[in-house]
Parts: structure tokens; C-alpha cells; sequence
């Protein structure tokens, strides 16, 4: 009988876990995670678009926390995904043989440990990337106008050197043109670099102190009017 090996057992747990990440029944982590979607984060969505909030990094584990059917699915699932632990099939006593008994069954406690981690890691993840990713969504729902703003908003928090506009007056109202243009001419005012790419001759002449035009892939100088 070969002697006890952690080392062993290590590796003997790794490729079960792999086996067991790579099952049929993996399907319903996927499928879980929508539930909990709908069940829990969408309605933590609405209520943050409805307030014009934003989530904090725990607020969806806090909804999947409060939610008890949820905390009841999670575990039955799990089981679910466990229920041949620990799996005999014809290479158990093979493995037996060839690693020896403890350091087969202290492979089997690592696994467990592994599936473990593992599950919750997994669901975490997806609760996470659904809670989080679905806020950023929302900008989807903006105007135009309301985009552009985030946009400049966006360029601008890190206080850079050179700022680079592509159309920045595109789809704002009378009112957001003239608070956009009295911002950049504030930020020239600073020393600052703005690049600017547009089609608007009344923007050029209000902003611009330089006035290149690209014909046919050659960028040329041009007189300010």
C-alpha cells in the first residue's frame, strides 16, 4: 500500500473537481442564477432606477441574503450537484491501489472543500456581475444628451492634461450646448489641451484656437473663419 501523500491528494482533488465542473448537471448554476435575478437583484434594480440610485458593492448580497426561499434553493442545489459524493465508479479502486486509501480519502475531503468554494464562488460571481452589470445597464435608458454629460463627466474625473471630444454638442438641447461650451472654455482657460472632432463651423469658431480639416486621409491646416 503506497504510503500517505498530500501532494497526492492535492492533485487526485484537482481533477475531480475539474470532472465535477464539467458535468451535465452544471447547467442548473446558470439556470439558478437567473432565478435569483428575478427573483431578487431585478427588483433591487428597479427600485434604485426608480429612487436615481446607484447600488453599493453588497446591496445584491444583502437582497439574496434576506430572500429565505433563496437560501433554501442555494443549498438544494448544491446538493443536487454533490448527490454522488463521493463518486465510486470502476477507476475508485484503481485510485485506491495506485495512491493508497488515506491519501484517497484525504483527496475526497479536499474535494468537497473544493466543490465548496467553488459553488459559492461561482454564485457570488453571478450575483455580482448581474447586480452591478445590470445598474450600469441603465444608462442604456439615457437621452442622448444625458449620455454625452456621463460621457464628458467620465473624460474629465481624473483632471487630464489633454482632452479628446468626438461631436461633444451631439444631442444636447440649447441650454446643455452653451454649459458645454462654457466648460471646455474654462478648461482652456487652465492650460489644458482639447481635441475636438466636429461638424458644427459654430463650435469651431467659439472653441477653437487651431483648425485642422481631414480630405481623403490628409490632414490639412485651415484659417479660422
Amino acid at each position: 500500500m503506497s504510503e500517505f501523500s498530500f501532494k497526492r491528494s492535492l492533485h487526485f482533488a484537482f481533477l475531480e473537481v475539474k470532472r465535477w465542473i464539467f458535468s451535465p448537471r452544471m447547467i442548473l448554476i446558470p439556470a439558478m442564477a437567473v432565478f435569483i435575478y428575478q427573483y431578487a437583484v431585478s427588483p433591487l434594480l428597479a427600485n434604485a432606477d426608480d429612487m436615481n440610485s446607484q447600488l453599493n458593492l453588497f446591496e445584491p448580497f444583502i437582497a439574496v441574503a434576506n430572500s429565505g426561499i433563496i437560501l433554501l434553493i442555494l443549498p438544494v442545489v448544491f446538493i443536487t450537484l454533490i448527490s454522488d459524493f463521493p463518486k465510486i465508479n470502476s477507476y475508485t479502486l484503481f485510485y485506491i491501489v495506485r495512491i493508497g486509501r488515506s491519501t484517497w480519502l484525504t483527496g475526497q475531503i479536499l474535494k468537497l472543500v473544493m466543490m465548496v468554494l467553488s459553488y459559492l464562488g461561482a454564485v457570488f460571481l453571478r450575483i455580482f456581475i448581474r447586480g452591478h452589470c445590470g445598474a450600469f445597464a441603465a444608462v442604456r435608458k439615457y437621452s442622448l444628451g444625458m449620455r454625452q454629460r456621463l460621457g464628458l463627466a467620465q473624460a474629465i474625473m481624473e483632471n487630464p492634461e489633454i482632452l479628446i471630444l468626438d461631436e461633444p454638442m451631439n444631442g444636447l438641447d440649447k441650454d446643455g450646448v452653451a454649459d458645454m461650451r462654457e466648460y471646455l472654455k474654462s478648461f482652456r482657460e487652465q492650460g489644458k489641451t482639447i481635441l475636438i472632432a466636429s461638424h458644427s463651423a459654430e463650435d469651431i469658431s467659439v472653441l477653437c484656437d487651431t483648425v485642422c480639416e481631414m480630405d481623403k486621409g490628409v490632414l490639412e491646416k485651415v484659417p479660422l473663419a
